[in-house]
């Protein structure tokens, strides 16, 4: 199953979810502009300015938790950039990991650690 495919299950799932307010679908790649070529999908925090691994989906429960889901394709992992987003959201009471199916995302959102 493709990647697109496993993040549209999730978030079939997510809409019908009680306890989720929102969430995003968030693009990463390259476009062009008048500056050249520039990276979107980018997140920023005050200790550095700009970093790369922004999770696939990102949102928040209805009691305010922020959460990420990082997509992948079963045998796949996060790159490094995307572990460190990861890690930056757990490390700021959010809920935060990677789901190859929508098990996964659940226990995400449920605040089970895993693959971390």
């Amino acid at each position: 199953m493709k990647e697109s495919e496993i993040q549209t299950k999730i978030t079939e799932a997510l809409i019908r979810m009680p306890d989720i307010a929102f969430y995003t679908i968030n693009s990463t790649g390259k476009v062009r502009s008048r500056a050249g070529r520039i990276t979107i999908g980018k997140w920023f925090s005050r200790e550095i300015k700009s970093h790369d691994g922004l999770s696939d989906i990102t949102g928040m429960k209805i009691d305010g938790t922020f959460f990420a889901i990082e997509v992948k394709q079963p045998g796949k992992e996060p790159t490094e950039d995307q572990w460190n987003f990861i890690h930056y959201v757990k490390d700021h009471n959010g809920l935060a990991g990677y789901a190859t199916n929508v098990e996964d995302a659940e226990f995400i959102l449920r605040g089970y650690e895993i693959k971390i």
